[in-house]
């Protein structure tokens, strides 16, 4: 019950940056927007040192939240470029 539980409260975003900056070791500012929580958050983040644009980074603990469980957020950096338009 416990990892069925873990597994829901992860949660998923997608962020756009200019190309430019999205390289290994660089820090960027992102809203993390959690889930039945009060409302967003900003954090910085150190993108890793194998960093490849459109393979999530896993952020311990900044999912979803229910009573004592928090869930990951596996985040999703692209490039501007990528953005879908409307």
């Amino acid at each position: 019950m416990k990892g069925w539980l873990r597994g829901n409260l992860d949660d998923e975003q997608t962020v756009y940056f200019p190309a430019s900056i999205l390289m290994p070791g660089r820090k960027i500012r992102i809203s993390v927007h959690q889930k039945f929580s009060k409302g967003p958050k900003m954090i910085e983040v150190t993108l890793p040192s194998d960093f490849q644009p459109g393979r999530p980074i896993r952020l311990r603990k900044l999912g979803k939240r229910l009573g004592p469980w928090k869930g990951d957020l596996l985040l999703t950096v692209l490039p501007e470029e990528a953005r879908p338009t409307k």
